[in-house]
């Protein structure tokens, strides 16, 4: 079985709800995590716009979860794992919030063989090059997101 990630707020490829939003209550939606490989030491969850205007942007990055985890829940305290700033420049979740159109929404989830430190500042490209050798495998729950 292939490692996979789901949520009871919403199907892969829907509309993420408001909820979940900078136009919401701005807190991240429950995440199942399934089928975790073997020789999994831990887990890193990435949430990422790549529609945003200048770069992929990132939204919440939580490493050092523990390969036993089955789900993260909603509005999870910052506590619950290791996380990084988001390019919003907050600590943990930021939600989706694009300026104008739709925007897809990736939340991908990485087995890793190793625990890994991340700097609290790591931007998206540090938080790859830091992962690239320690995959296992990936898992990826796309949602979409328009402010009304």
């Amino acid at each position: 079985m292939a490692l996979k990630i789901t949520s009871p707020s919403f199907q892969n490829n829907e509309d993420i709800p408001v909820k979940f939003s900078c136009q919401g209550d701005d807190i991240n939606p429950e995440i199942q995590i399934h089928d975790v490989p073997e020789g999994t030491e831990s887990l890193l969850l990435l949430l990422t716009d790549p529609d945003a205007p200048s770069k992929t942007w990132l939204h919440w990055c939580m490493y050092g979860i523990h390969p036993d985890t089955n789900h993260i829940p909603e509005n999870c305290p910052e506590n619950y794992a290791q996380q990084t700033l988001n390019d919003f420049g907050n600590p943990g979740y930021g939600g989706p919030c694009p300026p104008k159109s739709k925007h897809q929404y990736m939340f991908r989830l990485y087995a890793l063989k190793n625990q890994i430190g991340l700097p609290k500042d790591s931007n998206l490209t540090d938080i790859l090059i830091a992962i690239e050798d320690e995959i296992i495998s990936s898992a990826e729950l796309v949602g979409y997101f328009q402010k009304s």
